[in-house]
């Protein structure tokens, strides 16, 4: 196009027809040298009909924003009224979410396990019996408190969990630790995967590289955080239930939970008095034997409370400890059970030294040097010991284990026949089960109420808190005594 000739302004082209028809024709009678002089015609102005359209449709858009703003305050106030009304915020119905009554809020169950701890496995059955009752009501959490100074594979089978829950398997790579609790090694770990259907390559760097460590690495600093010293600990909401107990005891706890209605306040620590003394035969010399499992974590914890009053009383009550006759926690359980079983028999006077040091760390090798016990003669013994109660071939022969999963031990294998005893620790005095607090107080008292005459030693006080569970420091609890919970067996 030349560069003189005149163009239409891009605004004109919203003009009305005939007004652009006129303007071209006056262009076109101009001489075209002239053209880029001549002024451009001005826009007409709006038309005023037009102009009343507009003004109509603003004055209607505000008075529709006008509207829809009375009626969101009137909704508000309507919504404050009937809050007020019922005093909630979570229905109209006054429920309170908190509780989960009257809302879709599932009641969290947190479990505390480890997967080599024999009382955990009699938790499973419970466990699914409450997802199968509940069903959605109910969130099962499980998290890890493997307790390693007794459970040396607990913390590989944990990790194990964990890369097992990566690939969306927890559930069932759990059941099936639990199912084979004896065999919780490395090869068998990564066999169950196998089994179940994982991409074992994944699942094997992620064990052999410990990746998951960390989650159970918090898991157990929050168990710890919470005051827990066993397992399995369970939070139902806001309540704390130690021990693989029936069904019937959490359903009571659950629909409390689900009901929104409140347990009865436990009574404060202070206030929890000491069961009433076992009634048990009175003679001179009260007989008191101890039956645990030695690295069962409350057979540890009701050692802690016999070996200060054995010291205290000495000579003037028969006390001794056997063992129960299956083994719960490996290998190592069986040959520390004959340990202290030949330590007793040899060198008895070195025993309380040896198991003062024993349960604190479960270091036999170091608390043999620290007792001062003659290992030569604990060998012989050992060994003997071995061969007459087939020790070492009940372990190797998996036939003769109880329930295809315990090795027999039987070396007090007629006693604990005699007394029925079933699981770790069980208390019996002058020939009668006694069932008493774990503190060191509440055995003293136990024992001295079975003399005929008690001698001075009985009005000597000890400790009255309750012992932990599991290996550590001997008078270290910090929870009143209470009645006995939790076992082996």
């Amino acid at each position: 196009m030349p560069e003189d000739e005149e163009t239409i302004p891009q605004e004109e082209h919203t003009e009305e027809p005939e007004q652009k028809d006129a303007q071209e024709k006056s262009v076109k009678k101009k001489p075209k040298h002239k053209a880029k002089h001549k002024a451009k015609t001005p826009l007409p102005p709006p038309k005023a009909p037009k102009r009343e359209r507009i003004e109509s449709e603003g004055n209607s858009g505000l008075a529709l924003i006008v509207i829809y703003v009375l009626l969101g305050l009137l909704v508000i106030a309507t919504s404050f009224y009937t809050g007020y009304l019922f005093g909630k915020t979570g229905g109209s119905d006054g429920s309170d979410t908190q509780t989960g009554s009257g809302s879709n809020e599932k009641l969290q169950i947190i479990e505390y396990s480890d997967f080599q701890c024999p009382f955990c496995t009699r938790a499973v059955p419970t466990i699914k019996q409450i997802k199968e009752t509940y069903g959605d009501k109910v969130e099962v959490v499980y998290k890890h408190f493997p307790l390693e100074s007794i459970h040396p594979d607990a913390m590989g089978a944990a990790i194990a969990s964990e890369c097992a829950r990566d690939q969306g398997k927890f559930w069932e790579y759990h059941d099936k630790l639990f199912e084979n609790q004896g065999a919780l090694g490395v090869a068998s770990l990564k066999t169950y995967a196998k089994d179940l259907g994982l991409d074992t390559a994944e699942f094997n760097d992620c064990l052999d590289n410990k990746k998951t460590e960390a989650r159970v690495q918090a898991d157990i600093a929050e168990a710890s955080s919470r005051g827990l010293r066993g397992t399995p600990s369970f939070w139902i909401k806001d309540e704390l239930v130690v021990g693989a107990l029936p069904f019937e005891t959490f359903q009571q706890k659950i629909d409390e939970k689900l009901s929104g209605k409140a347990a009865a306040p436990a009574p404060a620590p202070e206030e929890q008095a000491l069961p009433p003394a076992p009634t048990v035969p009175k003679t001179a010399k009260p007989k008191v034997e101890l039956f645990v499992m030695s690295y069962c974590p409350y057979g540890l914890q009701m050692e802690k409370a016999y070996a200060p009053v054995a010291e205290l009383l000495g000579s003037k009550a028969d006390m001794q400890i056997h063992y129960v006759s299956y083994i719960m926690h490996g290998e190592e359980e069986a040959f520390e059970n004959l340990r202290q079983y030949c330590i007793q028999k040899e060198q008895p006077s070195k025993y309380l030294a040896y198991l003062k040091c024993f349960v604190e760390a479960t270091d036999s090798e170091g608390c043999l040097v620290k007792a001062g016990v003659d290992e030569s003669k604990v060998q012989t013994c050992f060994d003997a010991a071995d061969k007459e109660f087939n020790v070492k071939t009940n372990l190797a022969d998996q036939s003769s284990w109880l329930s295809g999963r315990y090795p027999q031990f039987n070396v007090d294998k007629t006693l604990t026949d005699k007394y029925e005893v079933g699981g770790s620790p069980t208390l019996i005095i002058n020939g009668v089960e006694a069932n008493v607090a774990r503190s060191q107080e509440a055995l003293k008292q136990a024992i001295c109420n079975a003399f005929t005459t008690p001698p001075a030693e009985c009005n000597t006080a000890l400790n009255t808190n309750q012992e932990n569970p599991g290996a550590g420091a001997i008078g270290a609890g910090t929870q009143a005594a209470g009645n006995a919970v939790g076992g082996c067996g």
